[in-house]
């Protein structure tokens, strides 16, 4: 399986504005690889650097150190991810433009990624249930609306690589579900997702591999279909408060 995303000894340090305290390291020294066709979860608990660790990996958030190749790219340059790679963050209505309406918004999308081909906004409002919601303004939607809109533009985007930011958060059973569907449904074998979520039991359902974040660092690696492989303390606490391990598991 070919790389699509190499990081090699990445780290994100913070300065608290007007201080002059030493910056604050979020992000240590991490490396991973994202090949084609893995859906891999980065999860750990709040406050531990996965939403850090993403954006310096997008391009969005400066690096203390190390490198990443994304697509072949470094995305330092353009401080922003480069085309075939998409972002899907957390707050789906702040993903979205308030002045625009949904059918405007997935026409934009279309436009940049998918121009001259006729009827494909009509398509995908079509696709994921839009169809009644096409006229209205994102703070008219709901949760999981918005949710199927940030889908609908990502499809129109067909990337290479998904960084989905807790994308189920807010959302009740059945609209998680609903989003998650969605979500792999977009991901094959020539693309590669990364899942960030604190949900253990999604992560476990959605992905190949987990990656263990714990203070800022990478802790451990496991495959989903070995989970007893954990050795890290920090993981191995998080899968049994998951009831994933036994309490007896060493």
């Amino acid at each position: 399986m070919s790389v699509l995303c190499a990081v090699t000894g990445l780290s994100v340090a913070y300065r608290r504005p007007l201080s002059l305290a030493p910056a604050v390291l979020a992000v240590q020294d991490v490396d991973f690889t994202l090949r084609a066709g893995e859906r891999v979860a980065l999860v750990g608990a709040s406050g531990c650097g996965k939403t850090s660790l993403v954006r310096a990996v997008c391009g969005l958030a400066s690096r203390a150190a190390g490198t990443v190749s994304l697509l072949g790219v470094d995305p330092a340059a353009a401080r922003r991810p480069p085309r075939g790679v998409q972002l899907l963050l957390q707050d789906a209505l702040a993903s979205l433009n308030p002045g625009l309406r949904v059918r405007e918004w997935l026409a934009e999308a279309a436009r940049l990624h998918r121009p001259g081909e006729a009827g494909v906004v009509a398509e995908v409002l079509g696709r994921y249930g839009l169809d009644h919601r096409a006229d209205a303004f994102p703070a008219e939607l709901s949760g999981g609306e918005c949710r199927r809109v940030t889908l609908a533009a990502l499809a129109l985007a067909a990337p290479r690589v998904v960084f989905a930011d807790e994308p189920t958060a807010g959302l009740d059973a059945a609209r998680k579900a609903e989003a998650l569907a969605l979500l792999l449904a977009l991901t094959g074998p020539e693309q590669a997702l990364l899942l960030v979520t604190h949900d253990l039991l999604l992560a476990r359902h959605a992905c190949d591999r987990l990656l263990f974040m714990h203070a800022g660092r990478l802790v451990d690696e496991v495959p989903t279909a070995d989970l007893a492989r954990a050795r890290d303390p920090s993981a191995l606490a998080l899968l049994r408060s998951a009831q994933l391990l036994s309490p007896t598991t060493p």
